[in-house]
């Protein structure tokens, strides 16, 4: 998928978060998205997603040179990010399942599969998920994003909560899960960037 951001503007009533930002993401590259804390990358991502509307300026995407239907975004984009709700009332098998009805998975990805490569106890899956450690939770937004139909993955620091091996495991679910989609990652940690050939950096947003 390709996504295109057209002099983005965005405020909440107060100062400029994200200013005039232009970039065109081509299908099937991966972008870092660098910056401090406050810079606004969240919400330069939630902009790029189409999940957030900007002030001013445009977002468009499509695919194989046909814009998508905003009505089919959602089954299109996939945004990941610490703050990404899940309703903990659930079990972490129920709430795979509804996000396999609700999103479908990728070709050759089954809930078995996923549950296998997230490598919980069969015991776990059956707990709340309001019960789940942070890393915990993480992994489990990570995975589910990934294993989604989703043509473009947007990434809200993807190790955040992670333990070490917990990062050394999302670096290989990038490497065989993201195939030949657009991927965009937004974070302050490098780790984060392992599988981007490019880096946009806070003053494409932050310019006076």
């Amino acid at each position: 998928m390709r996504i295109s951001a057209q002099r983005l503007c965005k405020h909440f009533g107060g100062p400029y978060v994200v200013r005039d930002f232009t970039y065109d993401f081509a299908a099937g590259s991966r972008t870092a998205i660098a910056g401090p804390n406050g810079s606004g990358k969240s919400t330069l991502l939630r902009l790029l997603s189409g999940l957030l509307l900007p002030t001013s300026g445009e977002t468009s995407f499509s695919e194989s040179g046909n814009p998508v239907d905003m009505d089919q975004l959602y089954s299109q984009v996939s945004l990941c990010g610490p703050y990404t709700e899940m309703v903990e009332e659930l079990t972490g098998a129920e709430a795979v399942v509804l996000h396999a009805k609700l999103r479908g998975f990728r070709q050759n990805t089954s809930i078995e599969a996923l549950w296998e490569r997230i490598g919980w106890a069969r015991r776990i899956t059956k707990q709340p998920i309001k019960t789940y450690s942070s890393g915990m939770k993480q992994r489990l937004r990570l995975a589910v994003t990934l294993a989604s139909t989703g043509r473009a993955l947007l990434l809200d620091e993807p190790t955040s909560n992670l333990d070490a091996a917990g990062v050394e495991w999302y670096e290989h679910l990038l490497t065989d899960w993201c195939d030949n989609r657009t991927l965009i990652i937004a974070s302050n940690e490098s780790r984060d960037f392992v599988a981007c050939g490019e880096k946009i950096t806070a003053a494409a947003w932050c310019s006076s």
